[in-house]
């Protein structure tokens, strides 16, 4: 397990509280190796994973955070058009590329269903 897991499962738990807007559906730290794991991976590439949305529909998401595959995602976008504003992200929620819509998006973390391990490239 590398450092940056580690501190990653520190500070989810961490910031799952009731008073942040938590509500405990799944284990805490069971949920926080997940998303722990899922950053990591969506730092080295690319990754799918599913959460629920607000309205309730499950999202299938190929998302990254790796600054690589953005840019070159930016440069064969013929329709990529920058937006002007940035939104605050919550501290119980994971920002992340979409590779589908072409811009960030984030998740609840109450709200994540899990990673398909066998696609993280």
């Amino acid at each position: 397990m590398t450092a940056e897991i580690e501190s990653l499962q520190k500070l989810i738990p961490a910031t799952m509280n009731e008073e942040a807007g938590f509500s405990y559906g799944r284990n805490p730290l069971s949920l926080s190796e997940e998303i722990a794991t899922l950053i990591s991976e969506l730092m080295k590439g690319v990754c799918i994973f599913q959460f629920r949305k607000k309205d309730g529909q499950i999202r299938r998401a190929a998302g990254t955070l790796s600054q690589e595959v953005i840019d070159r995602y930016r440069e064969e976008s013929d329709t990529y058009v920058p937006k002007r504003y940035k939104k605050k992200a919550r501290p119980t929620s994971t920002a992340y590329f979409d590779l589908e819509k072409g811009e960030f998006r984030c998740f609840l973390w109450e709200n994540f269903l899990g990673m398909e391990s066998d696609y993280c490239i």
